[in-house]
């Protein structure tokens, strides 16, 4: 979309809730941890847009201020170019354990 913009424009949506879901919490590249939640590289999905050519790249706490989040969605929506949000939040189900796996990265160095 950055090589053959469309004409209307598009707005690109990730959810990110720093772990893999739908197969059971796993890691994936963009948390920095590998499989067996050691430290490793993260990739930053908004820089690699950037490095892409994307030029609206928003990074927001979707339910923080919703009425805004709606906004941005719709604003995107309507203009004539590529947008991408990044609609991050920690996932409930694994904040302790992410909690813990940063704890026992950080009292390894």
């Amino acid at each position: 979309m950055v090589y053959n913009p469309p004409l209307t424009g598009h707005v690109l949506l990730i959810l990110d809730n720093g772990t893999t879901a739908m197969t059971g919490l796993q890691e994936h590249p963009g948390t920095g941890r590998t499989l067996v939640h050691e430290p490793t590289g993260k990739v930053d999905f908004e820089e690699l847009a950037r490095s892409l050519g994307v030029k609206n790249v928003h990074v927001v706490d979707p339910t923080k201020d919703e009425t805004a989040f709606e906004k941005l969605v719709s604003d995107s929506l309507a203009a004539e170019e590529l947008t991408l949000i990044v609609a991050r939040r920690p996932c409930l189900l694994a904040t302790a354990k992410i909690r813990a796996y940063e704890q026992a990265a950080a009292s390894k160095k």
